[in-house]
């Protein structure tokens, strides 16, 4: 909320309390409460405390809900209240059933919060009692995960979503997670209960800054640098974001600005994860360390150019092109091959460790090639050259043909479906379409495959690859 409003509402409200303070209880008259304070961001809502049963909201079999039991209880909400209660015995195995809603309304591609009040019993594998935002441009956004037992306490959980252009979305209160796999096994058994759902337009709930290309929401006590910082920080993300759309010849989600969020639901072992929006893991310190080496280095973070790249890995259709990306045997690899163009187009800089070495070293521009060269090294005499090795290979030959065979090398295998099926049969694919290109631009024949890689760094590719 904006401070003035918040702090005329505060005053406002206090001036109509001490106006009746003569009808206080003990005062000789009846009481009048004072009128509460309506956030001017709270998405009005029927049914949100489950009084009137299920109304409003509709069960979602997302994985093996046949047996799971999904009723209005009365006397288990908050203050002894109705509560909606998903259960599902063990024996009946784990599985993914929320009770879900449409919200219609909203502002389009907008920033939301979804709260709900919960507690729960007997939850000990999976994602246990999650509230999350069910969105196929990104999989994996929840709240928290709960387990364990806990029916004394009730705790708040709490997930930030997007609204869709058509300023709709779709929030949901289950057990277990829609996306099994690797989000923590994803499904659960035990016994949930929510209640007090909310839904809020995010204010300032978050630190919020955008630029041409990009917008963020932060967890403000995450920001250790200042709004100057962060802003010539969008402007590098920017740069880095038009060279990946210059190497690629296309943009990602329909060319809307790009989001990086920041949330504490993301499961174990991931730092961040691609999607609209990216997400940027809040329970450890990434950001803290992002902005403080920002302010000190002037650094534009690895990691998060990683996922960005992650987003150019198109598989689409736009404005009538179909965009492919079974040519793509790594993308792991290539989402830093996109991050590599981008910082020698830039000339932005990286603070990284590089492989078999113990001390991070700064690295700026083109310099990022020495970092790959480090794996290449280190690698080639075992006879299998590992990813980033591979990475330094293929980045390599651009200092003998330049970086426009690649752009038209992107530009040709994006538009077309792969001929290749597996990845060394790819990769092949590739070295072959550059080497085309390569010889276009140049006017002289290139054969990169068998006149630039040595057939002991061939194999090693190979061994690699299969």
């Amino acid at each position: 909320m904006n401070k003035n409003l918040f702090f005329a509402l505060m005053v406002a409200g206090t001036l109509s309390f001490c106006a009746c303070g003569g009808d206080e209880p003990g005062n000789g008259g009846e009481w009048t409460p004072p009128t509460p304070i309506v956030s001017p961001y709270l998405v009005e809502l029927s049914n949100t405390n489950f009084e009137d049963g299920l109304e409003g909201w509709t069960i979602k079999n997302y994985h093996n809900g046949a047996k799971t039991t999904v009723e209005v209880v009365d006397g288990q909400g908050v203050k002894d209240s109705k509560a909606v209660k998903i259960q599902q015995w063990p024996e009946d195995g784990k599985c993914c059933v929320a009770v879900e809603r449409k919200l219609t309304g909203l502002e389009p591609d907008q920033m939301y919060r979804m709260t709900a009040r919960l507690r729960y019993s007997d939850i000990y594998e999976g994602c246990g009692a999650v509230i999350f935002s069910p969105n196929s441009d990104q999989y994996w956004n929840s709240s928290k995960y709960n387990s364990g037992t806990d029916l004394e306490n009730w705790k708040t959980a709490t997930v930030d979503f997007l609204s869709d252009d058509n300023g709709e979305a779709t929030i949901c209160c289950a057990l277990g997670f829609w996306q099994g796999g690797l989000a923590n096994g994803g499904r659960s058994s035990g016994t949930v209960y929510y209640d007090n759902v909310q839904v809020v337009k995010v204010s300032n709930e978050m630190y919020m800054q955008e630029s041409e290309h990009m917008r963020i929401w932060i967890e403000p006590s995450k920001v250790t640098t200042s709004d100057t910082n962060v802003l010539k920080w969008l402007e590098q993300v920017d740069g880095m974001y038009e060279a990946y759309a210059d190497l690629i010849g296309a943009v990602p989600h329909e060319g809307r600005k790009l989001g990086i969020l920041t949330t504490r639901g993301m499961y174990a072992g991931y730092w961040a994860l691609a999607g609209y929006p990216i997400l940027w893991g809040a329970n450890g310190k990434a950001q803290e360390d992002h902005f403080n080496e920002l302010a000190e280095l002037g650094t534009i973070s690895f990691g998060l150019m990683h996922e960005v790249g992650h987003v150019f890995n198109l598989n689409y259709t736009y404005n009538g092109t179909r965009y492919y990306s079974n040519w793509n045997w790594n993308d792991e690899m290539f989402a830093n091959f996109r991050m590599h163009y981008g910082l020698e187009k830039t000339g932005a800089k990286v603070y990284m460790t590089p492989e078999g070495e113990s001390e991070a070293q700064l690295f700026t521009g083109a310099e990022i090639l020495n970092f790959y060269k480090y794996s290449y090294d280190l690698t080639l005499p075992t006879g299998k050259l590992n990813d980033n090795g591979i990475h330094y290979l293929l980045a390599s030959f651009s200092t003998s043909i330049g970086w426009e065979p690649y752009k038209r090398t992107f530009r040709e295998i994006t538009t077309k479906s792969c001929p290749a099926s597996n990845k060394y049969k790819k990769f092949e694919y590739f070295v072959n379409t550059l080497s085309k290109h390569a010889t276009d631009v140049h006017g002289v024949h290139y054969d990169i495959l068998n006149n630039m890689i040595p057939d002991d760094v061939r194999a090693a590719v190979k061994k690699q690859l299969e």
